[in-house]
């Protein structure tokens, strides 16, 4: 039942632009809804994408990459990932993101990368570390072999998890 609760809004929202898909306004609201729920609305999110500022452009092409190569969508997700790095390439969550992606594809080592472009950046800017970095980077490590920096990267994710509950839901992790 709580479930059903925090999905109640986002179900609400992608319905009612289903009913006035010509409300380009809420398009973004509907695409960020519909990539929460997993369900990709590739109508509203490509109107979405058309209408948003550069940030929200960026940020919503990266997630719906991640659920295109989810669904081995893969020469779709390049192309959405490519917008979001052409249009955001310092962006962490966008270059969370990619890692993300490329952890479906199974190309670790760009995840790697990925994941340390985007931690660079968050620690030059002061801003807070996000915890869902550490986890995924742990599991591209992992598949890479390298046990040891997986498992540093777990535990330094549980530790903020635990002290910082940070609020990552802008970007859709693993």
């Amino acid at each position: 039942m709580r479930l059903f609760l925090l999905l109640l809004p986002a179900l609400t929202l992608i319905s009612s632009f289903a009913q006035e898909p010509n409300n380009l306004g809420t398009a973004p609201a509907t695409c960020y809804a519909s990539l929460t729920v997993e369900v990709i609305s590739t109508t509203t999110c490509d109107a979405a994408i058309a209408v948003a500022d550069e940030l929200d452009r960026a940020r919503m092409a990266s997630a719906m990459a991640i659920r295109h190569a989810r669904s081995s969508q893969f020469a779709r997700a390049e192309e959405l990932i490519e917008v979001a790095l052409a249009s955001q390439p310092n962006d962490p969550v966008v270059l969370i993101n990619l890692g993300s992606m490329r952890i479906n594809q199974e190309r670790f080592d760009e995840a790697v990368d990925a994941y340390l472009h985007a931690q660079d950046i968050l620690e030059t800017s002061g801003a807070a570390p996000e915890p869902v970095l550490f986890l995924n980077r742990s599991l591209a490590l992992r598949a890479l072999g390298r046990y040891a920096d997986a498992k540093r990267d777990y535990d330094h994710f549980v530790w903020l998890r635990d002290s910082l509950r940070g609020d990552s839901s802008l970007y859709i992790d693993e």
